[in-house]
């Protein structure tokens, strides 16, 4: 269940053992999923392996189908200012773009 994603990477990381990998890449299958995946290693101040996800999951064919709302929703705003900083550090200019405009709860 795409749900319980966040869940299980954070028993991942909690657990030191080196599966942590082997947890991202199993579930980023997905751009919902490359998404849940993104926000939680943000929440776990990983951000440039979050923002290696979110490029891995906006580079999937269905990334072109997903709403701005999907995406605003599963990845908040905090975490989306968090990772376009880092995408302005890491010269990613495009996809800093992508989470700038995205909206905002206050704009539903």
């Amino acid at each position: 269940d795409d749900a319980v994603l966040p869940d299980l990477l954070d028993v991942a990381l909690d657990a030191g053992t080196g599966i942590v990998d082997a947890v991202v890449v199993g579930a980023a299958t997905t751009t919902e999923r490359c998404l849940r995946v993104t926000a939680r290693l943000c929440d776990r101040n990983y951000e440039a392996e979050a923002l290696a996800v979110l490029v891995a999951g906006l580079s999937l064919p269905q990334a072109d189908d997903l709403s701005a709302e999907v995406f605003a929703r599963l990845v908040p705003e905090p975490q989306r200012r968090v990772l376009a900083h880092t995408a302005r550090v890491h010269h990613d200019d495009e996809v800093a773009a992508i989470l700038d405009s995205l909206p905002t709860e206050a704009d539903w």
